[in-house]
């Protein structure tokens, strides 16, 4: 626990002052995360990709987050694809087939795509970059406090044994509370509140969605953590799995338009 809290404290004192300051250093940052978390989404299948595949993923995510200029560069992700998906016709099998091509493509997906569109947010508005990152923390916290106090009922064991009913709900609670006040307070006064309120419970329901979603793949190919990088927190994805589903999220709401 020391270990985790340490940890804890070193990660916030580096990413909150990069947070606010923005800008290149931010980019850059966000982009080597990306990175580091396609990684672990690629290790986590084993060894089955070769090193000269992965090291091509990695030179797409980092491109995808960083030197795409618009939000959405579909002709990098239109290049991205036919590279992967040529690959196989050429490659040895053993080396390099149609499943590891596909495992690449969701991988970089998902990790560059959110990360990038936060990076636009966090240019847009400092406040809302925020807002979508207190979400997970506020979420995971109580969750964690509420289901060590009084959690009886097992959310989904086969999934993550230690998660329950009741934290879960601690967590949507007080995430939606302290977040809508938050939204409503520093982003936007003049909101409605019913639907500040509602959007903050479903990117909450997102967040833990999200969170399972990463412990089912872990569960899936029997890893612990996906990797050892941060004592006592596991790897990258580990800290920022909720905060991925919780940007997909808000990109629902925004395209609803109901943000």
């Amino acid at each position: 626990m020391k270990t985790r809290i340490i940890s804890a404290l070193i990660m916030t004192l580096l990413f909150v002052p990069l947070l606010f300051i923005g800008g290149q250093y931010f980019k850059i940052v966000v982009s080597i995360l990306g990175v580091f978390a396609t990684r672990e989404l690629l290790n986590s299948k084993g060894k089955s990709i070769s090193k000269i595949f992965k090291i091509i993923a990695y030179i797409f995510t980092f491109i995808l987050i960083y030197i795409s200029k618009d939000l959405l560069d579909y002709r990098l992700i239109m290049l991205f694809l036919l590279i992967i998906l040529i690959i196989p016709l050429f490659a040895k099998e053993k080396e390099f087939n149609v499943e590891d091509a596909f495992f690449i493509i969701s991988a970089v997906l998902l990790t560059s795509l959110p990360l990038r569109y936060f990076l636009t947010l966090r240019l847009e508005r400092l406040g809302l970059a925020i807002y979508l990152v207190l979400i997970p923390i506020i979420t995971d916290s109580f969750a964690y406090i509420t289901g060590n106090l009084i959690g009886r009922h097992k959310l989904i064991e086969k999934i993550s044994p230690n998660k329950t009913v009741e934290g879960a709900v601690g967590g949507f609670v007080a995430a939606s509370i302290f977040c809508t006040i938050f939204y409503v307070v520093v982003i936007n006064h003049h909101t409605n509140i019913v639907i500040a309120l509602l959007s903050t419970m479903f990117l909450s329901i997102i967040s833990q969605l999200g969170d399972l979603v990463f412990s089912s793949i872990k569960r899936y190919f029997n890893i612990k953590d996906f990797s050892k990088l941060i004592p006592g927190h596991g790897g990258i994805l580990d800290r920022i799995d909720s905060l991925i589903f919780v940007i997909i999220g808000y990109s629902i709401l925004i395209l609803g338009g109901l943000i």
